[in-house]
């Protein structure tokens, strides 16, 4: 098995490329190797994986004991994609780690687990996964749904506001709300608006704009003071002592962000010199 780890646009644009660049699918297997299965759960996994970590763990410990009990040692099928060039799972992603488990600790060897192959676009897969993860043992939370919902809205592929609605599990008027979130990014950034959108959850897309409308004098400085201390109440004076590292931290954090923090750090020095009348050369050996 690999997870990918990349932003949600970068995935869907290289899934669209293998598509059109691979094999069409030659075969419907009824079993695959477990190294034969990829992952792509920032596409086809609709739940948070990283919250409730416990809920998490005891489903996948049910899981394999199910595994070492079950006549044949397998569970229901896992939901299987071509793209073209790989397989990738699409519905039982908890399913595998059960079977990597038991894989691992030799009791059982799983060389292969039974699956069910689905057959469409990217978008459609992604839409088949969705759901089927709305249905699952471990249910999507309200978040989940809202912000699966979300990144279909912001993909802006043609799906209807019922069809969202009914996918992912939300209301209707949560989704109409949703197309004018992304109807105010379009008019403010027309050509990078998705990219935005895609990046956020449902819950920060809602906040979108609010910065600009609430806007004071002292705002801005009370937002960082309030960030200030939430800093120093997780990492205390860490970063300070390894500011290598605490870059670093932001960088896999976000990358745009630290893009945007070394674009906001240019205009600060730009601007300290155009006061000072400092030159570059002055500028550096201050540090």
């Amino acid at each position: 098995m690999t997870i990918e780890s990349a932003t949600f646009q970068t995935v869907i644009t290289r899934l669209e490329g293998e598509g059109t660049q691979g094999k069409p699918q030659a075969a419907t297997p009824s079993q695959l190797p477990l190294n034969a299965l990829h992952l792509e759960v920032e596409v086809f996994q609709p739940r948070d994986l990283a919250s409730d970590t416990a809920a998490k763990e005891a489903h996948i410990r049910t899981l394999e004991e199910a595994i070492y009990q079950t006549s044949g040692n397998t569970l229901e099928p896992l939901v299987v994609w071509w793209s073209g060039c790989r397989w990738y799972v699409i519905d039982g992603h908890h399913r595998l780690q059960a079977y990597q488990n038991v894989h691992k600790r030799g009791k059982v060897k799983v060389r292969a687990v039974p699956v069910r192959v689905f057959k469409g676009t990217v978008i459609e897969a992604m839409t088949e996964a969705t759901r089927l993860n709305s249905r699952d043992k471990l249910p999507m939370t309200k978040d989940d749904k809202a912000n699966r919902a979300w990144k279909f809205v912001a993909m802006d592929k043609g799906l209807s506001k019922k069809q969202i609605a009914q996918m992912c599990g939300v209301g209707s008027a949560t989704v109409a709300r949703m197309r004018q979130v992304v109807a105010r990014m379009k008019e403010d950034d027309p050509e990078g608006w998705q990219e935005e959108a895609l990046d956020l959850t449902w819950k920060e897309a809602q906040n979108y704009g609010k910065e600009q409308r609430q806007f004071s004098d002292d705002w801005e400085e009370k937002q960082a003071q309030d960030w200030a201390q939430r800093l120093a109440k997780t990492f205390g004076k860490k970063p300070s002592g390894q500011p290598d590292i605490f870059l670093r931290a932001v960088e896999l954090y976000s990358p745009k962000l630290m893009q945007e923090i070394q674009e906001a750090m240019k205009f600060i020095i730009v601007e300290h010199m155009r006061e000072s009348g400092e030159t570059l050369e002055d500028y550096a050996l201050d540090f």
